[in-house]
């Protein structure tokens, strides 16, 4: 029959007997478990919830400095990323000012106007249609080669105004289709490179607060 060891349980004071071969038991007035320690002849109890405190403890501990060695090395590489975003954000922005500039350039442009069409070509047809009018009509009545000659000229001079304002408006389109064309490529570029400039100024700024922490 084994041998009873009194104790004291830490926990609640009460009076405890155990084997000398028990390793582990619950202390039947408080519940608590404990651990039995048995150390240079000495006994003694040692709860459980204290180990497992001292284990969460510790490894409490370990995830702080893994935690710790973490944020350093996401320092160290916010660092190194720093300087280069810093670097990428400059020669953005530089192109960016071009791009704007170029597109303020592009903007200002309009189609040449300063030839009147409407008056040229109301001029034309003020001067060639009475002479062809006139010189057709005198043509008909006696076949007189004068007014023949009269009509022709008149004729040519209507057809040539016709010619010409004919031209000039269709110049004038293709100018402002090429200026029209020529300024959305640019807004395009400028929208782009907005973007880019906006991306890498969000980089450093989230670079910037992991330095910081």
């Amino acid at each position: 029959m084994s041998d009873f060891v009194t104790l004291t349980c830490p926990q609640c004071g009460a009076k405890l007997q155990i084997t000398e071969d028990i390793e582990r038991f619950a202390c039947r007035y408080c519940g608590t478990e404990h651990l039995v320690r048995r150390a240079g002849g000495i006994v003694s109890l040692a709860p459980i919830l204290d180990k497992l405190n001292k284990i969460d403890h510790g490894i409490s501990r370990v995830e702080s400095g893994v935690g710790q060695v973490e944020l350093n090395t996401r320092k160290a590489a916010a660092e190194l990323a720093i300087t280069r975003v810093k670097q990428g954000l400059a020669e953005a922005e530089k192109t960016l000012k071009s791009l704007s500039e170029n597109y303020q350039s592009v903007s200002g442009k309009k189609v040449d106007r300063s030839f009147n069409v409407t008056l040229f070509g109301t001029v034309g047809a003020f001067i060639g249609l009475p002479f062809a009018m006139v010189g057709l009509g005198l043509s008909r009545a006696s076949v007189n080669p004068d007014a023949l000659a009269i009509g022709n000229c008149g004729l040519v001079i209507l057809g040539f105004t016709i010619l010409v304002v004919i031209l000039t408006v269709r110049g004038r389109n293709a100018t402002q289709r090429k200026i029209d064309l020529e300024k959305k490529d640019h807004h395009e570029a400028l929208t782009q490179q907005e973007a880019v400039v906006a991306q890498l100024r969000s980089e450093l700024e989230h670079h910037l607060n992991i330095v910081s922490r």
